[in-house]
């Protein structure tokens, strides 16, 4: 195909077409290549079309190319191609995805500090959460990273959904309990999401760490009042830090009262103890 034909066509049909088949194939190649020919040619290329372009790619793991795509809509002529929060949220989680939490922090500092017309959202926060969980640092940068992002959503009025009170308290559980204390103080407060099985891990979890066998109990008794039932991991979970072999075989036996097995990762919690004799399983 010429660039006189594409030009004489219709350019919006030509990229529909064209760069459909390609995602739809997952052809991340493809997609960078249209992408780029329709840019060199000012063939016009719609927001919504780019973010899908982008999301691909960055779900295949190729992030430079996602990166050139974004160079390509911040200097676009047509504003309709510029990059908006949409497109940014997509970077960041596919950042993330991709093992590279320190330039998801760095676009969101972008987002905050330079680009001011763009309105973060939940999925902004989200991918930042998400970043500050797994990247490698001392405990009081993430514990500064997570107050700042719940500062800032609660200067935008942005509230939690169940994804992000799920990564903060998984954030926290990594600080200590003080924190996570804290945390699900304030949701108490401000509880704008429904709890569910996944969120309640999470807090198991995060108790677990900190040894901190009452509260774990607890979340579970909240569990059954809110009618979630646990599943094998709310128990393997608590399994790792029972403190005797008599609390072990006692919560296996409740396990079985629910009709929930035993898994394999129930036997590794158990090797994890080390208790002095093997429960009873």
């Amino acid at each position: 195909m010429t660039s006189e034909s594409v030009e004489s066509a219709d350019s919006q049909n030509f990229f529909f077409v064209f760069s459909n088949r390609a995602i739809s194939a997952e052809d991340g190649t493809a997609v960078s290549e249209i992408v780029a020919y329709c840019f060199r040619h000012n063939i016009p290329i719609s927001r919504s079309s780019l973010n899908a372009s982008l999301n691909l790619l960055m779900r295949l793991g190729k992030v430079e190319q996602a990166e050139d795509i974004i160079r390509f809509m911040r200097s676009a002529p047509n504003p309709d191609a510029v990059p908006d929060i949409v497109s940014w949220n997509v970077m960041m989680c596919g950042y993330s995805r991709n093992g590279m939490p320190e330039k998801t922090l760095a676009t969101f500092g972008g987002i905050i500090y330079r680009r001011q017309s763009e309105k973060p959202t939940i999925s902004t926060f989200n991918a930042v959460l998400q970043a500050l969980l797994n990247i490698r640092q001392h405990k009081s940068n993430k514990s500064a990273g997570a107050q700042f992002v719940v500062r800032t959503m609660g200067k935008l009025k942005i509230h939690c959904d169940v994804q992000t009170a799920t990564t903060l308290i998984r954030l926290v559980g990594e600080i200590g309990r003080s924190e996570v204390v804290k945390v699900e103080r304030w949701f108490s407060g401000h509880q704008t999401f429904k709890p569910d099985l996944f969120y309640f891990n999470a807090v198991i979890e995060a108790y677990a760490r900190c040894e901190d066998l009452q509260s774990c109990s607890r979340t579970m008794e909240e569990m059954d009042i809110l009618g979630i039932n646990p599943d094998a991991r709310s128990f393997n979970l608590m399994l790792k830090v029972q403190g005797s072999e008599d609390d072990a075989n006692a919560l296996l036996a409740e396990m079985r009262s629910r009709k929930i097995d035993p898994d394999v990762y129930s036997y590794c919690a158990l090797l994890k103890r080390e208790p002095k004799s093997k429960p009873s399983i």
